[in-house]
Protein backbone atom coordinates (compact mmCIF):
# COMPACT_ATOMS: atom_id res chain seq x y z
CA UNK A 1 0.00 0.00 0.00
CA UNK A 2 1.48 3.34 -1.09
CA UNK A 3 0.73 7.03 0.27
CA UNK A 4 -1.18 9.10 -2.34
CA UNK A 5 -1.75 13.00 -2.69
CA UNK A 6 -4.15 14.61 -4.63
CA UNK A 7 -3.96 18.36 -5.96
CA UNK A 8 -6.81 19.57 -8.24
CA UNK A 9 -7.11 22.48 -10.66
CA UNK A 10 -10.08 23.88 -12.19
CA UNK A 11 -13.95 23.36 -12.32
CA UNK A 12 -15.87 21.77 -10.20
CA UNK A 13 -16.43 18.64 -11.98
CA UNK A 14 -12.71 17.95 -11.71
CA UNK A 15 -13.24 18.50 -8.00
CA UNK A 16 -15.55 15.86 -8.31
CA UNK A 17 -13.30 13.82 -10.61
CA UNK A 18 -10.57 13.98 -7.63
CA UNK A 19 -13.20 13.18 -4.91
CA UNK A 20 -14.40 9.71 -6.57
CA UNK A 21 -10.56 9.05 -7.04
CA UNK A 22 -9.93 9.34 -3.81
CA UNK A 23 -12.29 7.49 -2.74
CA UNK A 24 -11.50 4.26 -4.99
CA UNK A 25 -7.81 4.87 -3.95
CA UNK A 26 -8.07 4.10 -0.15
CA UNK A 27 -9.69 0.85 -1.27
CA UNK A 28 -5.92 -0.04 -1.69
CA UNK A 29 -3.98 2.59 -0.48
CA UNK A 30 -3.69 5.64 2.22
CA UNK A 31 -4.11 9.50 1.61
CA UNK A 32 -1.50 11.37 3.19
CA UNK A 33 -0.34 15.07 2.79
CA UNK A 34 2.13 15.65 -0.06
CA UNK A 35 5.29 15.55 1.75
CA UNK A 36 4.82 12.11 3.32
CA UNK A 37 3.21 11.00 -0.10
CA UNK A 38 4.57 7.86 -2.55
CA UNK A 39 2.45 8.89 -5.43
CA UNK A 40 0.91 12.51 -6.59
CA UNK A 41 -1.97 12.42 -8.77
CA UNK A 42 -2.48 15.86 -10.39
CA UNK A 43 -6.18 16.66 -11.73
CA UNK A 44 -5.20 19.26 -13.80
CA UNK A 45 -7.06 21.44 -16.53
CA UNK A 46 -6.45 22.66 -19.63
CA UNK A 47 -9.65 24.81 -20.74
CA UNK A 48 -7.36 27.87 -21.08
CA UNK A 49 -4.91 26.21 -22.46
CA UNK A 50 -1.61 23.94 -21.39
CA UNK A 51 0.68 26.49 -20.08
CA UNK A 52 -0.83 26.53 -16.35
CA UNK A 53 -1.02 22.99 -15.73
CA UNK A 54 2.24 22.50 -17.56
CA UNK A 55 3.92 24.91 -14.57
CA UNK A 56 2.11 23.21 -11.76
CA UNK A 57 3.34 20.05 -13.09
CA UNK A 58 6.88 21.20 -13.13
CA UNK A 59 6.76 22.53 -9.88
CA UNK A 60 5.20 19.07 -8.42
CA UNK A 61 8.23 17.29 -10.01
CA UNK A 62 10.79 19.76 -8.72
CA UNK A 63 9.92 19.45 -5.38
CA UNK A 64 9.24 15.79 -5.58
CA UNK A 65 11.59 14.41 -7.89
CA UNK A 66 12.01 10.65 -6.36
CA UNK A 67 8.09 10.34 -6.05
CA UNK A 68 5.40 8.89 -8.50
CA UNK A 69 3.01 11.27 -10.83
CA UNK A 70 -0.04 10.70 -11.71
CA UNK A 71 -1.28 13.21 -14.46
CA UNK A 72 -5.19 12.72 -14.45
CA UNK A 73 -8.33 15.04 -15.75
CA UNK A 74 -8.40 16.79 -18.95
CA UNK A 75 -4.91 15.57 -20.23
CA UNK A 76 -4.30 16.99 -24.02
CA UNK A 77 -2.41 15.04 -26.73
CA UNK A 78 0.16 17.88 -26.49
CA UNK A 79 0.25 18.25 -22.53
CA UNK A 80 0.83 14.42 -22.67
CA UNK A 81 3.43 14.79 -25.06
CA UNK A 82 5.47 17.81 -23.28
CA UNK A 83 4.66 16.05 -19.79
CA UNK A 84 6.62 12.56 -21.35
CA UNK A 85 9.44 14.47 -22.01
CA UNK A 86 10.12 16.56 -18.44
CA UNK A 87 9.13 13.25 -16.40
CA UNK A 88 9.08 10.44 -18.48
CA UNK A 89 7.91 8.13 -15.64
CA UNK A 90 4.67 9.98 -15.34
CA UNK A 91 1.58 7.71 -15.95
CA UNK A 92 -1.62 9.44 -17.42
CA UNK A 93 -5.58 8.94 -17.08
CA UNK A 94 -8.29 11.04 -18.08
CA UNK A 95 -11.59 11.97 -17.02
CA UNK A 96 -13.24 8.93 -18.45
CA UNK A 97 -10.48 6.29 -17.23
CA UNK A 98 -10.78 7.57 -13.26
CA UNK A 99 -11.33 4.26 -11.74
CA UNK A 100 -8.27 3.08 -13.19
CA UNK A 101 -6.65 5.30 -9.97
CA UNK A 102 -5.34 2.42 -8.81
CA UNK A 103 -3.64 0.58 -11.55
CA UNK A 104 -2.07 4.11 -12.16
CA UNK A 105 -0.99 4.48 -9.09
CA UNK A 106 0.35 0.79 -8.74
CA UNK A 107 2.55 1.44 -12.27
CA UNK A 108 3.76 4.89 -10.94
CA UNK A 109 4.57 3.75 -7.63
CA UNK A 110 6.79 0.93 -9.38
CA UNK A 111 8.45 3.57 -11.87
CA UNK A 112 6.31 1.56 -14.54
CA UNK A 113 4.76 3.18 -17.50
CA UNK A 114 0.71 3.44 -17.98
CA UNK A 115 -1.09 5.21 -19.71
CA UNK A 116 -5.25 5.19 -20.13
CA UNK A 117 -5.45 9.24 -21.05
CA UNK A 118 -7.29 9.12 -25.10
CA UNK A 119 -9.30 10.53 -25.84
CA UNK A 120 -12.99 9.64 -26.46
CA UNK A 121 -14.50 12.33 -28.44
CA UNK A 122 -14.70 9.92 -31.74
CA UNK A 123 -15.88 7.13 -29.94
CA UNK A 124 -19.04 5.93 -30.93
CA UNK A 125 -22.34 7.18 -28.21
CA UNK A 126 -23.09 3.23 -28.35
CA UNK A 127 -20.48 2.03 -26.46
CA UNK A 128 -22.09 2.00 -22.90
CA UNK A 129 -18.91 0.72 -21.53
CA UNK A 130 -17.14 3.51 -22.18
CA UNK A 131 -18.68 5.69 -20.25
CA UNK A 132 -19.44 5.90 -16.55
CA UNK A 133 -22.34 7.10 -14.30
CA UNK A 134 -20.11 9.69 -11.86
CA UNK A 135 -23.42 10.49 -10.32
CA UNK A 136 -23.27 6.74 -8.48
CA UNK A 137 -19.60 6.48 -7.98
CA UNK A 138 -18.25 6.48 -4.72
CA UNK A 139 -16.46 9.93 -2.69
CA UNK A 140 -14.72 11.49 -0.03
CA UNK A 141 -15.66 15.16 0.02
CA UNK A 142 -13.26 17.42 0.71
CA UNK A 143 -15.57 20.08 2.18
CA UNK A 144 -18.43 18.51 4.11
CA UNK A 145 -20.59 21.46 3.81
CA UNK A 146 -20.32 21.20 -0.01
CA UNK A 147 -21.54 18.03 -2.20
CA UNK A 148 -20.60 18.34 -5.70
CA UNK A 149 -22.79 16.06 -7.89
CA UNK A 150 -22.23 15.54 -11.74
CA UNK A 151 -24.83 15.23 -13.94
CA UNK A 152 -23.48 14.56 -16.96
CA UNK A 153 -20.11 14.58 -18.75
CA UNK A 154 -19.70 15.68 -22.12
CA UNK A 155 -21.14 18.38 -24.13
CA UNK A 156 -23.56 19.15 -26.97
CA UNK A 157 -22.15 21.74 -28.34
CA UNK A 158 -19.46 22.57 -30.86
CA UNK A 159 -17.49 25.84 -30.04
CA UNK A 160 -14.86 26.43 -32.22
CA UNK A 161 -12.57 27.69 -29.42
CA UNK A 162 -12.93 24.90 -27.32
CA UNK A 163 -11.00 21.71 -26.70
CA UNK A 164 -12.99 20.18 -23.65
CA UNK A 165 -15.19 18.36 -26.27
CA UNK A 166 -12.33 17.09 -28.48
CA UNK A 167 -11.32 15.22 -24.72
CA UNK A 168 -14.90 14.50 -23.13
CA UNK A 169 -17.08 13.73 -26.10
CA UNK A 170 -20.70 13.80 -26.53
CA UNK A 171 -23.14 14.65 -23.86
CA UNK A 172 -24.11 11.59 -21.70
CA UNK A 173 -26.54 12.21 -18.96
CA UNK A 174 -26.89 10.24 -15.84
CA UNK A 175 -30.72 9.29 -14.52
CA UNK A 176 -32.46 11.86 -12.11
CA UNK A 177 -32.92 8.99 -9.92
CA UNK A 178 -29.53 8.15 -9.55
CA UNK A 179 -28.58 11.88 -8.87
CA UNK A 180 -31.24 12.39 -6.12
CA UNK A 181 -29.81 9.14 -4.39
CA UNK A 182 -26.91 11.19 -4.09
CA UNK A 183 -28.45 14.41 -3.13
CA UNK A 184 -30.20 12.17 -0.42
CA UNK A 185 -26.84 10.72 0.72
CA UNK A 186 -25.00 14.15 0.53
CA UNK A 187 -27.72 15.73 2.74
CA UNK A 188 -27.93 13.36 5.50
CA UNK A 189 -23.82 12.94 5.53
CA UNK A 190 -24.69 17.00 6.19
CA UNK A 191 -24.05 18.75 3.01
CA UNK A 192 -26.18 22.17 2.72
CA UNK A 193 -25.09 22.51 -0.25
CA UNK A 194 -25.71 20.47 -3.40
CA UNK A 195 -23.87 21.65 -6.70
CA UNK A 196 -25.67 20.15 -9.97
CA UNK A 197 -22.24 20.04 -12.03
CA UNK A 198 -21.53 18.93 -15.43
CA UNK A 199 -19.62 20.14 -18.73
CA UNK A 200 -22.60 21.91 -19.42
CA UNK A 201 -25.68 21.72 -17.12
CA UNK A 202 -27.75 22.86 -19.95
CA UNK A 203 -27.88 20.48 -22.17
CA UNK A 204 -28.38 17.81 -19.91
CA UNK A 205 -31.51 15.18 -21.16
CA UNK A 206 -30.54 15.82 -24.54
CA UNK A 207 -28.75 12.98 -25.52
CA UNK A 208 -31.66 10.75 -24.22
CA UNK A 209 -34.56 13.35 -24.81
CA UNK A 210 -33.95 14.87 -28.20
CA UNK A 211 -36.96 14.20 -30.04
CA UNK A 212 -39.42 15.48 -27.53
CA UNK A 213 -37.47 18.61 -26.33
CA UNK A 214 -37.35 20.21 -30.14
CA UNK A 215 -41.13 18.72 -30.84
CA UNK A 216 -43.36 21.81 -32.09
CA UNK A 217 -46.14 20.55 -29.72
CA UNK A 218 -46.16 22.66 -26.82
CA UNK A 219 -48.36 21.27 -24.74
CA UNK A 220 -46.14 18.16 -24.58
CA UNK A 221 -44.45 18.23 -20.94
CA UNK A 222 -41.04 18.15 -20.91
CA UNK A 223 -38.93 14.70 -19.83
CA UNK A 224 -35.84 14.73 -17.77
CA UNK A 225 -34.38 18.12 -18.86
CA UNK A 226 -32.53 20.41 -16.86
CA UNK A 227 -35.87 22.44 -15.39
CA UNK A 228 -37.10 18.51 -13.92
CA UNK A 229 -33.77 17.78 -12.73
CA UNK A 230 -33.59 20.89 -10.74
CA UNK A 231 -37.58 19.99 -9.49
CA UNK A 232 -36.43 16.55 -8.35
CA UNK A 233 -33.46 17.37 -6.12
CA UNK A 234 -35.56 20.12 -4.75
CA UNK A 235 -37.92 17.13 -3.34
CA UNK A 236 -35.16 15.56 -1.65
CA UNK A 237 -35.74 16.00 1.99
CA UNK A 238 -33.77 18.00 4.74
CA UNK A 239 -32.12 21.51 5.16
CA UNK A 240 -30.01 22.22 1.91
CA UNK A 241 -29.52 24.55 -1.19
CA UNK A 242 -28.89 23.41 -4.73
CA UNK A 243 -26.52 25.66 -6.89
CA UNK A 244 -26.98 24.79 -10.60
CA UNK A 245 -23.84 24.58 -12.38
CA UNK A 246 -22.99 26.75 -15.87
CA UNK A 247 -25.73 26.37 -18.34
CA UNK A 248 -25.38 27.81 -22.19
CA UNK A 249 -27.59 30.53 -23.85
CA UNK A 250 -28.53 28.40 -26.42
CA UNK A 251 -30.36 25.10 -24.17
CA UNK A 252 -31.71 27.50 -21.71
CA UNK A 253 -33.90 29.32 -24.18
CA UNK A 254 -35.67 26.08 -24.79
CA UNK A 255 -37.11 26.21 -21.66
CA UNK A 256 -36.64 29.29 -19.88
CA UNK A 257 -40.05 29.56 -18.60
CA UNK A 258 -39.68 25.89 -17.08
CA UNK A 259 -35.95 26.98 -15.72
CA UNK A 260 -37.81 29.76 -13.85
CA UNK A 261 -40.65 28.09 -12.57
CA UNK A 262 -37.85 25.32 -10.94
CA UNK A 263 -35.67 27.99 -9.74
CA UNK A 264 -38.33 29.42 -7.76
CA UNK A 265 -38.73 26.73 -5.33
CA UNK A 266 -36.98 27.65 -1.68
CA UNK A 267 -33.89 25.15 -1.90
CA UNK A 268 -32.54 26.83 -5.27
CA UNK A 269 -29.95 29.03 -4.63
CA UNK A 270 -31.26 31.73 -6.98
CA UNK A 271 -28.32 31.51 -9.32
CA UNK A 272 -27.76 31.89 -13.13
CA UNK A 273 -23.94 30.87 -14.68
CA UNK A 274 -25.23 31.31 -18.46
CA UNK A 275 -21.88 32.36 -20.81
CA UNK A 276 -22.38 34.80 -23.39
CA UNK A 277 -18.87 34.80 -24.27
CA UNK A 278 -19.08 37.85 -26.61
CA UNK A 279 -21.20 40.89 -27.01
CA UNK A 280 -20.79 40.18 -31.10
CA UNK A 281 -23.29 38.38 -33.38
CA UNK A 282 -20.24 37.97 -36.12
CA UNK A 283 -18.02 36.93 -33.05
CA UNK A 284 -20.45 34.50 -32.05
CA UNK A 285 -21.39 32.76 -35.24
CA UNK A 286 -17.53 32.19 -35.86
CA UNK A 287 -17.52 30.98 -32.73
CA UNK A 288 -20.31 28.58 -33.19
CA UNK A 289 -22.12 29.16 -30.43
CA UNK A 290 -25.58 28.98 -31.80
CA UNK A 291 -27.10 31.66 -30.18
CA UNK A 292 -26.93 35.56 -30.49
CA UNK A 293 -26.37 38.61 -27.96
CA UNK A 294 -30.09 39.22 -28.22
CA UNK A 295 -30.74 35.66 -26.89
CA UNK A 296 -28.80 36.82 -23.93
CA UNK A 297 -30.19 39.72 -23.43
CA UNK A 298 -34.15 38.11 -23.93
CA UNK A 299 -33.09 35.31 -20.93
CA UNK A 300 -31.49 37.75 -18.64
CA UNK A 301 -34.71 40.11 -18.55
CA UNK A 302 -36.74 37.08 -18.03
CA UNK A 303 -34.99 36.14 -15.53
CA UNK A 304 -34.97 39.20 -13.44
CA UNK A 305 -38.27 40.12 -14.07
CA UNK A 306 -39.55 36.92 -12.60
CA UNK A 307 -36.40 36.87 -10.04
CA UNK A 308 -35.05 39.67 -9.32
CA UNK A 309 -33.26 39.37 -6.59
CA UNK A 310 -30.91 36.71 -8.73
CA UNK A 311 -27.42 36.94 -9.24
CA UNK A 312 -26.25 36.33 -12.80
CA UNK A 313 -23.13 35.00 -13.64
CA UNK A 314 -21.32 34.96 -17.47
CA UNK A 315 -18.27 34.25 -19.26
CA UNK A 316 -16.80 36.41 -22.05
CA UNK A 317 -13.72 35.74 -24.63
CA UNK A 318 -11.82 38.53 -25.93
CA UNK A 319 -9.52 39.07 -28.36
CA UNK A 320 -11.30 35.98 -30.80
CA UNK A 321 -10.00 35.62 -34.31
CA UNK A 322 -11.58 38.04 -36.48
CA UNK A 323 -12.68 40.17 -33.52
CA UNK A 324 -13.15 44.28 -34.45
CA UNK A 325 -12.90 47.08 -32.41
CA UNK A 326 -16.80 47.29 -33.01
CA UNK A 327 -17.21 43.96 -31.94
CA UNK A 328 -15.49 44.27 -28.76
CA UNK A 329 -17.48 47.52 -28.61
CA UNK A 330 -20.91 45.29 -28.67
CA UNK A 331 -19.10 42.99 -26.10
CA UNK A 332 -18.79 45.98 -23.45
CA UNK A 333 -22.00 47.95 -24.55
CA UNK A 334 -23.72 44.35 -23.18
CA UNK A 335 -21.67 43.66 -20.00
CA UNK A 336 -23.18 47.68 -19.36
CA UNK A 337 -26.67 47.31 -20.60
CA UNK A 338 -27.53 43.22 -18.96
CA UNK A 339 -25.14 44.24 -15.59
CA UNK A 340 -23.76 40.82 -14.59
CA UNK A 341 -22.78 39.98 -10.91
CA UNK A 342 -20.11 37.59 -11.94
CA UNK A 343 -18.25 38.07 -15.53
CA UNK A 344 -15.36 35.83 -15.81
CA UNK A 345 -12.64 37.12 -18.60
CA UNK A 346 -10.62 35.78 -20.42
CA UNK A 347 -8.15 36.11 -23.53
CA UNK A 348 -8.58 33.72 -26.50
CA UNK A 349 -5.80 30.92 -26.58
CA UNK A 350 -5.64 29.01 -29.52
CA UNK A 351 -5.98 25.28 -28.89
CA UNK A 352 -4.62 22.81 -31.02
CA UNK A 353 -7.32 20.40 -32.91
CA UNK A 354 -9.89 23.10 -32.39
CA UNK A 355 -11.02 24.81 -35.31
CA UNK A 356 -10.59 28.09 -33.57
CA UNK A 357 -6.54 27.28 -34.31
CA UNK A 358 -7.14 27.43 -37.92
CA UNK A 359 -9.07 30.59 -37.94
CA UNK A 360 -7.50 34.16 -39.82
CA UNK A 361 -7.19 37.15 -38.87
CA UNK A 362 -5.97 37.11 -35.08
CA UNK A 363 -5.75 39.65 -32.27
CA UNK A 364 -2.29 40.58 -31.39
CA UNK A 365 -1.06 39.64 -28.21
CA UNK A 366 -0.82 43.22 -26.97
CA UNK A 367 -4.42 44.31 -28.28
CA UNK A 368 -6.06 41.19 -26.39
CA UNK A 369 -4.64 42.27 -23.58
CA UNK A 370 -5.64 46.24 -23.52
CA UNK A 371 -9.01 44.81 -24.48
CA UNK A 372 -9.30 42.37 -21.49
CA UNK A 373 -7.80 45.42 -19.19
CA UNK A 374 -11.04 47.61 -20.44
CA UNK A 375 -13.19 44.78 -20.07
CA UNK A 376 -11.98 44.40 -16.77
CA UNK A 377 -11.87 47.41 -15.92
CA UNK A 378 -15.85 48.30 -16.50
CA UNK A 379 -16.78 45.16 -14.76
CA UNK A 380 -15.06 46.06 -11.97
CA UNK A 381 -17.62 49.08 -11.65
CA UNK A 382 -20.70 47.55 -12.56
CA UNK A 383 -19.85 44.56 -10.38
CA UNK A 384 -19.32 47.32 -7.62
CA UNK A 385 -22.93 48.75 -8.66
CA UNK A 386 -24.61 45.61 -8.17
CA UNK A 387 -23.46 44.60 -4.73
CA UNK A 388 -23.84 48.41 -3.23
CA UNK A 389 -27.76 47.17 -3.55
CA UNK A 390 -27.26 44.59 -1.19
CA UNK A 391 -25.99 46.38 1.68
CA UNK A 392 -27.91 46.75 4.96
CA UNK A 393 -29.62 43.09 3.43
CA UNK A 394 -30.91 40.99 6.51
CA UNK A 395 -30.99 36.73 5.88
CA UNK A 396 -29.98 33.39 6.01
CA UNK A 397 -26.89 32.24 4.58
CA UNK A 398 -24.80 28.61 4.27
CA UNK A 399 -21.27 29.02 6.00
CA UNK A 400 -19.77 26.63 3.15
CA UNK A 401 -15.75 27.48 3.61
CA UNK A 402 -12.90 29.16 5.48
CA UNK A 403 -9.87 31.57 4.11
CA UNK A 404 -6.60 31.00 4.87
CA UNK A 405 -6.59 33.86 7.26
CA UNK A 406 -9.31 32.21 9.00
CA UNK A 407 -12.19 34.19 7.69
CA UNK A 408 -15.69 32.32 7.39
CA UNK A 409 -16.77 32.46 3.63
CA UNK A 410 -20.83 31.94 3.42
CA UNK A 411 -23.23 31.84 0.69
CA UNK A 412 -26.76 33.73 0.38
CA UNK A 413 -30.10 32.69 -1.27
CA UNK A 414 -28.72 34.39 -4.07
CA UNK A 415 -25.44 33.02 -3.86
CA UNK A 416 -24.05 36.21 -3.13
CA UNK A 417 -20.13 35.40 -1.62
CA UNK A 418 -20.24 37.13 2.34
CA UNK A 419 -16.97 37.39 4.24
CA UNK A 420 -18.01 36.59 8.03
CA UNK A 421 -15.74 36.43 11.41
CA UNK A 422 -16.72 34.32 14.21
CA UNK A 423 -16.80 31.04 15.98
CA UNK A 424 -18.76 28.98 13.10
CA UNK A 425 -18.78 25.62 11.60
CA UNK A 426 -18.72 24.92 8.01
CA UNK A 427 -22.47 24.20 7.38
CA UNK A 428 -23.94 26.69 9.90
CA UNK A 429 -27.05 28.33 8.37
CA UNK A 430 -26.99 31.67 10.58
CA UNK A 431 -28.97 34.91 9.73
CA UNK A 432 -26.50 38.22 8.77
CA UNK A 433 -26.67 41.58 7.86
CA UNK A 434 -24.65 42.73 5.25
CA UNK A 435 -22.43 45.92 6.44
CA UNK A 436 -20.02 46.58 3.31
CA UNK A 437 -18.84 45.10 0.00
CA UNK A 438 -15.94 45.31 -2.62
CA UNK A 439 -16.13 44.78 -6.35
CA UNK A 440 -15.69 40.93 -5.74
CA UNK A 441 -17.37 40.00 -2.38
CA UNK A 442 -20.01 41.19 0.30
CA UNK A 443 -18.68 41.33 4.27
CA UNK A 444 -21.36 40.61 7.01
CA UNK A 445 -22.13 40.25 10.69
CA UNK A 446 -23.92 37.53 12.72
CA UNK A 447 -27.38 38.66 13.93
CA UNK A 448 -28.77 35.33 15.03
CA UNK A 449 -28.44 31.17 14.50
CA UNK A 450 -31.40 30.14 12.76
CA UNK A 451 -31.71 26.45 10.63
CA UNK A 452 -33.44 26.45 7.78
CA UNK A 453 -35.24 23.16 6.10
Amino acid sequence: MANIHFKTFGCSANHSDTEIMSALATKEHYLSEVSAADVIVLNVCTVKGDASALREIRIAEKNNPKKGIVIAGCVTPELKELVTRIIPRAVFLNTHTLTEINTAIRHSNAQELFDASNSLANHSRTQETLYLNKAALPKIQKNPAVAIIQCSSGCHSACTFCSTKLIKGQTQSYSISSITTEVSKAVQRGSREIWLTATDLGSYGFDVHKKELFTKNQNKKLAEYLPSLVQAVSKVRGPFMVRIGMANPLHIAKYTDELIHAMKHDKVFKFLHIPVQSGSDSVLRAMRRGHTAQTYRDIVAKFRTAIPQITIATDIIVGFPGESTKDFEETLELIRETKPDVCNIARFISRPGTIGSTLANPVHGNEAKKRSTKLSTLFKQVALEQRKKLIDWEGPVIIDDKTTKGIWIARTPSYGHVLLRGDFTLGNIIHVKITDCNNKTLMGEKIQEKEIG
